[in-house]
């Protein structure tokens, strides 16, 4: 057609195939708490990961020990793991723009460090930690320069810039909320004694309304 070898495009006119629109499947924060509670206690971080910070499957695969910040709640996130000659294999980025360091809520915080609490220290695990609590006590890039003996303030920025101060953790902090209540949601249902099927209903649909989330006052379910 762009040659000029046909007169006209013989695609015109044909009718593309109609995209079905799968229904997707939603999970309540109740639902979540469940799942955390019978999972194998080792897939439990990897759970509430997902659930409640979203990162992709691959991003999950990814993680490792030192891209998870426990003390600033954050997790350094690199791109989805390549396949070569059809095994996985992980890596650092190319570019620095292909990493990014996102928060976590405190109960993803936790679980990962419950987790990790299995894995062995190494000693110069140490040296970061150091650097870690010297950007938590309020140390610049050059005062960590000259007490970590590093070349330049840009090796700072290269290696801890994803520590520094400036993440959002207003998100983070609302999710905790909502693990919370649902944790507490069915801790009390499960405290109720037997009773009909209405009641029962009634009595759950109060609690869950007690502290409603804003979908809820959309819905018209919380009175």
């Amino acid at each position: 057609m762009r040659a000029r070898k046909i007169p006209f495009n013989p695609c015109d006119g044909v009718a593309l195939p109609r995209i079905e629109r799968k229904e997707m499947c939603f999970l309540e924060p109740q639902e979540v708490a469940g799942l955390a509670e019978v999972i194998d206690p080792h897939f439990r971080a990897f759970l509430l990961l997902g659930a409640y910070r979203g990162l992709r499957l691959g991003e999950m695969l990814d993680l490792r020990r030192e891209r998870v910040d426990l003390l600033r709640r954050q997790v350094d996130v690199a791109p989805d793991p390549g396949r070569v000659k059809g095994h996985i294999t992980f890596g650092s980025p190319k570019t620095s723009a292909g990493r990014r360091a996102v928060p976590i809520p405190r109960v993803v915080a936790e679980a990962l460090e419950e987790q990790l609490a299995t894995v062995p220290l190494r000693i110069h695990d140490l040296r970061h930690s150091a650097v870690a609590f010297w950007i938590a006590a309020g140390a610049s890039p050059e005062e960590i320069a000259v007490r970590a003996e590093h070349t330049s303030v840009a090796v700072v920025l290269d290696r801890y810039g994803h520590l520094l101060p400036g993440s959002e953790q207003r998100v983070s902090d609302a999710l905790d909320i909502m693990a919370s209540n649902a944790a507490q949601s069915r801790a009390e249902i499960r405290s109720l004694p037997a009773q009909t099927a209405s009641s029962r209903v009634q009595t759950v649909s109060k609690l869950e309304c007690r502290e409603p989330l804003r979908t809820h006052v959309r819905a018209g379910k919380c009175r």
